[in-house]
């Protein structure tokens, strides 16, 4: 699969279903690192599905693939706190966040969670930030290390039911950086 094969643009309303459908599909996944069912629901439930405003905001992207939707991400501005989950630090992360990547397991590595992020990375610095921090679960801390992410603290998201899924925050400052190259792809 080439970039000429997908397009990465900014998703509308029309493609929600799409992108819940992919989200669970990820999260279920990813399930190995939950306990059980219960705690993969409350998850998927509470922290692990789209946050429409992100699309109204013409801040959420998604790349297609024959008409599927195989990668989702995004970012926003307001301050956390008003994000739903649970996580303690939240509250105290500064604006803006990179919010709910998620690429179908069968087309990682392919430079779809990269097209994502640089299209994100390039609205941010727009924008005017100068920086960006985001809350990564385990299984994406090296997605975004190779980013030039740094890790800032642990955390851990906690659920309802009253479990936590460890987290690490990470950010990263544009420093000097006037834009990005253009999406990325790996062939």
């Amino acid at each position: 699969m080439t970039e000429k094969q997908w397009q990465c643009r900014l998703a509308t309303r029309a493609d929600e279903d799409s992108i819940v459908a992919l989200q669970v599909e990820c999260t279920h996944q990813l399930g190995l690192a939950f306990d059980n069912d219960f705690q993969l629901g409350s998850y998927i439930r509470e922290v692990g599905l789209l946050d429409s405003d992100l699309i109204d905001r013409r801040t959420y992207y998604l790349v297609e693939y024959d008409h599927h939707v195989i990668g989702c991400g995004g970012w926003c501005e307001r301050p956390l706190s008003s994000v739903r989950g649970n996580d303690k630090q939240r509250a105290a992360m500064p604006q803006p966040t990179v919010r709910a990547f998620f690429v179908d397991p069968d087309f990682t590595r392919r430079g779809v969670g990269s097209a994502i992020l640089t299209s994100v990375e390039a609205d941010i610095r727009r924008a005017g930030y100068r920086s960006v921090e985001l809350v990564a679960v385990l299984s994406t801390v090296n997605f975004y290390g190779a980013f030039g992410y740094q890790k800032l603290a642990n955390s851990a998201v906690e659920l309802s039911n009253g479990t936590f899924l460890p987290a690490i925050r990470m950010g990263k400052r544009f420093d000097g950086q006037d834009g990005c190259s253009g999406t990325q792809s790996e062939g």
